[in-house]
This record gives structure tokens, C-alpha cells and sequence, in this order.
């Protein structure tokens, strides 16, 4: 389970890329007065995320839109699997689907794959979650501040949640 804003949350995909389907917390600093509360599924893939998100698309019809970013434009190139997806969400309505691409080399295994991140109101409610979901767990990406505006953080919790 993780925490997460609204908006670029996933963008924590790059949540330094460690997929290991931990939970994910993230907080986005912009627009906090804008923030709903959710939980919000996050996929991992190894280098088909661009195909698979397309595939959701056309199964949502003309009302979803897809927004992709890859790991190139997140770092202005000049990084190993430049055209690996960052962060992609799919939403409709109050719908929303994000994903991203794990590194080359990473580990990736299928059943692990899957996030949960938590969409927070204030840094003070991120924190206390995050404190939280850590006890008796193992913290994979301590909370910081991160370079696409969040606070973010991943782990594992107690009972090896993903």
C-alpha cells in the first residue's frame, strides 16, 4: 500500500524504480488544496507499458485519456532505457490507472507488479501514514521530497503487502 497526491504521483515511478511492487507514498507540494483523498492502482511492467496503457485506452473508448512520459523527457535524455516509460495515467472520470517501466536490469516479477498508493491531504498525513505502514515493515524508499514535486516513499509492509 502506499500514499500518494493527486496528479504527477506516479511520476514516482520513478520512485527511483524500485519495483518490487512495495507500497508507495507519495504527496504533490502543487495545487495541495486540489488533493482527494484515494487509492489509486499502480502496474509495473518490463518495457511494455506504453503497449499495455494503449490497450487499456481502447478498451475505456474515446472518454479515457492517456497521458505517457518516458524516463528520456523526465531526465532530458542521457539515461539507460531512455524510452522507458516514467509515468502513464490512463483516467476517466474519477477512474485512474497509473504504470511505469522498471529499469533495464531491474528485477521484475509478474505478481509483484502490482501497487497500491495512497493519495494524501497534507504532508502531516503522509508522514503519519508512511510512519505507519513502516512499523514491523521494510522501507524500500524513505520520504523525500522527489524532483517531480512530491514527497514520496515506498515500502513493504508487515504482512508483505505490495
Amino acid at each position: 500500500m502506499g500514499v500518494a497526491s493527486s496528479g504527477l504521483n506516479a511520476a514516482r515511478a520513478q520512485r527511483g524504480h524500485l519495483n518490487r511492487g512495495a507500497p508507495v507514498f507519495s504527496l504533490r507540494r502543487a495545487n495541495t488544496t486540489n488533493i482527494t483523498r484515494a487509492f489509486v492502482h499502480y502496474l509495473s511492467f518490463y518495457g511494455n507499458t506504453r503497449e499495455a496503457m494503449t490497450f487499456y485506452k481502447i478498451c475505456h473508448g474515446s472518454g479515457a485519456k492517456l497521458t505517457l512520459q518516458t524516463f528520456g523527457e523526465a531526465h532530458n535524455g542521457g539515461h539507460d532505457g531512455a524510452d522507458r516509460i516514467i509515468h502513464a495515467r490512463l483516467s476517466q472520470g474519477t477512474m485512474v490507472l497509473m504504470a511505469s517501466d522498471t529499469m533495464p536490469g531491474m528485477p521484475f516479477v509478474v505478481g509483484n507488479n502490482v501497487w497500491i498508493t495512497q493519495e494524501c491531504e497534507s504532508v502531516e498525513e503522509i508522514e503519519r501514514l508512511f510512519a505507519a505502514f513502516s512499523g514491523g515493515g521494510q522501507i524500500l524508499m524513505p520520504l523525500a521530497d522527489q524532483f517531480w514535486g512530491a514527497k514520496f516513499g515506498m515500502l513493504v509492509d508487515k504482512y508483505g503487502i505490495n
